[in-house]
């Protein structure tokens, strides 16, 4: 992995939608940061969820 590789979560908000892409890096770990991240972003869904009925979550699975 280089200086540039950036790991951590990518989150993009679309009105009740947020797009999240995770960057393990070069060998796609789950680093303690990383999860600790996505715990951040659960409450923060968890939030935004039970601000507006209508919003879900889904995963939607990207080609290596």
């Amino acid at each position: 992995m280089t200086t540039t590789d950036k790991t951590g979560l990518e989150i993009e908000e679309h009105g009740t939608t947020l797009i999240v892409r995770i960057n393990g890096g070069q060998h796609a770990l789950l680093s303690p940061d990383i999860a600790t991240q996505l715990g951040t972003l659960v409450d923060r869904a968890t939030k935004i969820r039970t601000s507006m009925p209508s919003f879900s979550l889904a995963r939607i699975p990207t080609g290596s």
